[in-house]
């Protein structure tokens, strides 16, 4: 017999059981810092978004693997792609794919569209002649690289202004034609402006 008041200890052991819950990942999104990217001027960081648990994250671009290298960053546990000095070459369809230990989901591609230009532009005459005989008419084109399409203006002789467009006609040309005729490319989102002179020669002979 134990004495009054003396109580039996037993060992209890306890079982715990971590139930954790794992939810499949809906379809991701991507959203861009910036908008309206600019060559050389902008930073831009996408960054990719999925409802799940435990969410993983690759990127693509143009359905080719995107991975870290000395231009780009992947950060936010591979989440946000990152960037620096946007350049015309980055231009491109980017998609994520998130994806946990229940399933994966690809996002809609988001076109990255840079604006960059106008490079230094162009300039062809019609004829192909350094001299143009008085009486005939030339036609001056201008082109330049450009996203979006520049727009155009031509000046004679640098000041004064002569037309909008691409291209110029000079008909029935004289000597008050002869000079330097000059086309200013303009990108309205980007900026920029860039030009470049074409000499107009007349010579002796009348067509």
């Amino acid at each position: 017999t134990q004495p009054p008041g003396d109580q039996t200890q037993k060992d209890l052991t306890f079982l715990c059981w971590w139930l954790k819950i794992y939810s499949g990942t809906e379809r991701p999104t991507i959203s861009s810092n910036v908008t309206i990217p600019v060559e050389h001027n902008d930073s831009v960081a996408l960054t990719c978004t999925a409802v799940g648990t435990a969410v993983s994250y690759l990127w693509y671009k143009d359905n080719d693997g995107i991975y870290v290298d000395t231009r780009i960053a992947l950060s936010d546990g591979n989440r946000t792609l990152t960037i620096p000095g946007i350049l015309r070459s980055d231009t491109g369809e980017y998609t994520c794919f998130g994806y946990n230990v229940m399933n994966g989901k690809t996002s809609d591609s988001y076109l990255l569209n840079v604006n960059y230009g106008p490079e230094y532009p162009n300039v062809s005459i019609n004829p192909h002649l350094q001299l143009i005989s008085s009486g005939s008419t030339a036609n001056l084109s201008c082109s330049a690289e450009s996203n979006p399409p520049c727009e155009f203006q031509w000046y004679f002789n640098t000041s004064s202004f002569l037309q909008n467009g691409s291209d110029l006609l000079i008909p029935n040309i004289t000597l008050k034609n002869v000079g330097n005729y000059t086309c200013q490319a303009f990108n309205s989102v980007t900026q920029r402006y860039s030009a470049r002179m074409q000499e107009v020669t007349l010579t002796e002979t009348q067509k």
